[in-house]
């Protein structure tokens, strides 16, 4: 076959123009099965815009992904060619080169060209199906619309034919020329693996190649996200190989590379054209790593070790298993791995009372991190063990029958570090004013990863809602401003939210509905915005040092024998004056990031991180920076300005204002509590790294962080 075309469908709560290589969506995997099976050599993805523009086609502008290789640039120019000339027949209005640039490898006019084929896009000014008048007094129809799609798409199709051989060799070069591309991607399965084989499971639908190692991967050399070389002398059997050398290699490096990088030509046009006022010309993210965003363990190297290797046909399906049941006292499962969330949620549904573990301990040779779900037999029915079975095996996860709660080392698994948890009823806030794709990946996490029960509340009826239903609530980002979310609740609806959380309603606020809880003219959290704190930040700074001094070495000398204590550095005490700090602040603001992943340092003793580790890559398109101190909880921090940026482009500017910012918070309010979030942690569906801490806050808050007391 010579082409494809294909006519890009958005759907109300989810982009799947962002979605052909995450593929969380089943419209997005059947959609890339059809085309790995087609190899098409054109596929044309047909959009509309504003109903103000003309038409727009490829060639796209700077900045331009690097792995795109020559010959689809080559083919852009030759139909835009012949297209314009078929449009220009009819006198017809268009442009090339302008506000769409092709740096994301994600859309449908973007993942064609690192296979061999040629992508195209176009945007058709939209009519909804009826006629639109322009600024220019024209009158522009749906005929009209259809008339132009339809002219661009049989000029194309008469290029591709005239070009049919060399459209068919290319396509074959690309491949041939990607599978001598060295270096290959590690990714070992000690950590997560249900994780790692989500992301293995995603690669294999793109059609690329991976292996899996049958033996130790010794003397390996390579270099982590960071850039730091491993400084491991081996990488354990079964670990998995994505190779560049193959046929699909200029989509593996696209789609994996840590740290994609633009022209210095492109930096220079946006940071001139930001200081000019002119905005910026970045139309997408500037980092998507699959690797950083699913936050595995994983390696580059130059060299390719595939000797002792088999090639992944298929995901084997891993077993779950209870051990150990007879004369158990207690039974504990692990909370490192992501099926552990699945298993919870069963447990929550089938009535058994869960605890979790707040400190490490060992039992019968095995060792047991923070979080581990821990079921004492006392506490649940006689057919605990029986229920706990079906549960591991349905979820594939591992428990494991204690008999005694006396252990060495730890504590007994009696005591009061095993917090008992609480069953959530979510509710997740919707409406005409929230952002679609916030509310979108929120749903898509609760109803088809998770599926689990919560309700939706439209927000145009909140006032008629009865909350006492819930117990957790998810208020998500907007499409406007810091009024949005009091316009849309009222004075009224505010009250009543308040009323609820301190009467034990675990309250989330996602990115847009982070930044209303901390806004200050909205009285919930003691959170604040950075632009409206900028006399305190002395006051902050200060906090961030005592915080910072709670994990400093004590010197014994000092306590016992009097010695003098070097003192701690103090913020700097010159004042600056305020409309200085502001041009400062602005400043920053100004060159936001704009899709950049970034670091985030975790207190593995903090609920909220529990099975994360102890750093997490969040990605941030946001002009909103958070500054929290005591009394409030800083789980999640942003990395101080040398370890900041993970991978796209993040200006001085925005760096220095973002470094050591909040990026998860948490505090009491009466019997409840307010958790916040400075971006969106389920970002696009793909980052599931950040979203474990989510997760955190709607399945572990009620327990670890709410006092609802009692039931008579």
């Amino acid at each position: 076959m010579v082409s494809g075309h294909m006519v890009e469908v958005i759907t109300i709560f989810f982009d799947l123009n962002r979605d052909w290589f995450v593929l969380a969506n089943p419209e997005s995997r059947a959609r890339i099965k059809a085309l790995t099976e087609w190899n098409p050599q054109l596929v044309v993805d047909a959009h509309e815009m504003g109903s103000y523009s003309t038409f727009l086609f490829n060639p796209p502008r700077e900045p331009i992904n690097s792995n795109v290789n020559k010959s689809a640039r080559k083919w852009w120019q030759v139909f835009s060619k012949e297209q314009a000339e078929a449009l220009d027949e009819f006198g017809w209005s268009y442009y090339t080169r302008s506000w769409y640039d092709d740096l994301f490898p994600g859309y449908g006019s973007a993942m064609p060209n690192y296979w061999g084929s040629v992508g195209l896009l176009y945007e058709q000014s939209q009519t909804d199906g009826s006629l639109v008048k322009k600024p220019s007094d024209k009158m522009s129809t749906f005929k009209d619309a259809v008339h132009r799609q339809f002219i661009s798409s049989m000029s194309n199709l008469a290029t591709a034919a005239e070009n049919r051989v060399a459209l068919l060799q290319d396509f074959q070069s690309v491949r041939k020329n990607a599978s001598a591309i060295k270096g290959a991607y590690y990714i070992p399965t000690h950590s997560n693996p249900s994780r790692v084989e989500r992301l293995v499971e995603r690669l294999l639908m793109c059609g690329i190649e991976v292996y899996k190692s049958d033996k130790s991967l010794t003397r390996f050399k390579g270099q982590g996200h960071d850039g730091k070389p491993y400084e491991g002398s081996s990488l354990p059997p079964d670990s998995y190989i994505i190779p560049l050398g193959q046929p699909l290699g200029y989509l593996v490096k696209a789609i994996l590379e840590f740290d994609p990088r633009m022209l210095n030509s492109v930096l220079q046009k946006e940071f001139t054209d930001l200081q000019k006022g002119k905005g910026t010309h970045l139309y997408e993210v500037t980092a998507w790593s699959m690797l950083l965003a699913y936050d595995v363990d994983a390696y580059y190297s130059k060299k390719t070790s595939i000797k002792d290797a088999r090639l992944v046909k298929n995901i084997e399906s891993r077993s779950g298993s209870l051990h150990y049941a007879k004369n158990a006292t207690v039974f504990v499962c692990s909370y490192d791995d992501d099926q552990v969330i699945p298993a919870l949620l069963e447990m929550y549904n089938k009535g058994l009372k869960v605890r979790s573990a707040t400190e490490p301990f060992e039992a019968d040779g095995k060792k047991y991190d923070r979080g581990t779900l821990l079921l004492r037999v006392n506490e649940n029915d006689g057919q605990l063990a029986e229920t706990l079975k079906g549960i591991a095996q349905t979820n594939r996860v591992d428990i494991y029958g204690i008999k005694s709660m006396r252990i060495n080392n730890g504590p007994d698994l009696g005591g009061d570090e095993f917090m008992l948890l609480e069953s959530p009823r979510i509710a997740l806030l919707t409406g005409p004013d929230l952002s679609a794709n916030s509310i979108g990946t929120t749903w898509y996490l609760l109803d088809y990863e998770l599926k689990t029960r919560f309700s939706l509340i439209n927000h145009d009826h909140f006032s008629a809602f009865d909350l006492r239903k819930y117990n957790v609530l998810i208020i998500p980002d907007t499409w406007g401003d810091l009024k949005t979310y009091h316009n849309i609740l009222g004075e009224a609806g505010l009250v009543k939210l308040k009323d609820w959380v301190k009467d034990g309603g675990t309250l989330i606020g996602i990115n847009g509905g982070a930044t209303f809880l901390a806004d200050s003219s909205a009285g919930f959290s003691q959170v604040q915005l950075k632009r409206q704190a900028l006399k305190e930040l002395p006051l902050y700074e200060e906090a961030l040092i005592e915080e910072k001094s709670a994990q400093q070495k004590i010197d014994s000398l000092v306590v016992w024998e009097g010695k003098t204590q070097a003192k701690t550095k103090q913020p700097e005490q010159d004042k600056i004056e305020l409309e200085k700090l502001k041009v400062v602040d602005e400043r920053g603001r100004l060159f936001q990031p704009r899709g950049t992943i970034m670091n985030v340092q975790l207190d593995p003793e903090h609920w909220l991180n529990f099975g994360a580790g102890i750093s997490v890559p969040v990605t941030i398109y946001s002009s909103f920076a958070f500054l929290s101190k005591m009394p409030i909880e800083t789980p999640a921090r942003y990395m101080g300005a040398d370890k900041l940026r993970l991978s796209g482009l993040l200006w001085p500017e925005a760096k220095e204002r973002w470094a050591e910012t909040a990026y998860t918070t948490r505090e009491a309010s009466g019997k409840g509590q307010i958790i916040l979030f400075a971006n969106d942690p389920n970002y696009r569906s793909y980052f599931y790294g950040s979203t474990r801490l989510l997760l955190n806050a709607m399945l572990l808050g009620l327990g670890m962080g709410t006092n609802v007391g009692v039931d008579w």
